[in-house]
């Protein structure tokens, strides 16, 4: 079982790989990091190490692991996962075939922990949110389900949220496969309002599935806290 971030875990579902997929319910989000279970192949391993750390799970505790090559790793406190820091995806693969048995690598039931409620305090701008979960008439399998949320953003966040030339609101709608509406602002704004964008909110409408809403949450979160 592996841990990374969801962006690398899309990238990875969308490589199409023989023989590869993944179960709607087979990982865990929280806040940006998927965890899940993999097939052990070189191509997997490559992918997941792009951003030259691999977090691997072991299936029961170890005092310690011996490996061979000149590796980097650092063990958890509680013994249950270890994290390698290399660019040598060949070498990170030939490792971890030779510690597997000591690894979770067989995919399992996992527990689906997805929740909205560290939404709701922090940083600024969610304070002026409206949290409030709408769904369709669908059938009772929540990841089956379409929801919507509002948004309420002030006009600083919504020009940094769409990026130069749309691309984080592109990116954002790519990555997480949600429909996201920002509702135009009706009114002419005056010389003031103009030059206190801090002040002028926007609502921003996103819609998807369950697991989609909390990612695309994730990513403004992301997104908006990286703000200069």
């Amino acid at each position: 079982m592996i841990e990374t971030d969801i962006w690398t875990f899309r990238n990875l579902q969308n490589k199409n790989l023989d023989g590869f997929c993944f179960s709607k319910n087979s990982f865990i989000i929280n806040y940006a990091t998927v965890r899940a279970a993999v097939p052990l192949t070189a191509e997997v391993i490559q992918i997941l190490n792009s951003n030259d750390i691999f977090r691997v799970f072991y299936s029961k505790f170890a005092d310690r692991i011996s490996i061979q090559h000149d590796i980097e790793f650092l063990m958890s406190d509680d013994k249950k996962s270890v994290t390698f820091f290399t660019k040598r995806s060949d070498v990170l693969y030939t490792t971890i075939v030779k510690l597997s048995d000591n690894f979770c690598l067989k995919e399992g039931p996992l527990e689906q922990n997805i929740s909205l409620s560290h939404f709701n305090n922090d940083i600024d701008y969610r304070k002026k949110q409206s949290i409030e979960i709408s769904s369709s008439d669908k059938p009772d399998d929540s990841v089956l389900k379409i929801f919507s949320t509002e948004l309420q953003l002030n006009k600083l966040e919504i020009s940094y949220l769409i990026g130069k030339d749309g691309y984080w609101i592109n990116c954002l709608r790519d990555v997480t496969k949600t429909t996201i509406k920002i509702i135009p602002i009706l009114k002419r704004l005056n010389k003031k309002e103009l030059n206190s964008p801090t002040n002028i909110f926007q609502t921003v409408i996103v819609t998807g599935t369950l697991t989609e809403l909390v990612q695309a949450i994730v990513f403004i979160e992301s997104t908006l806290t990286n703000m200069i």
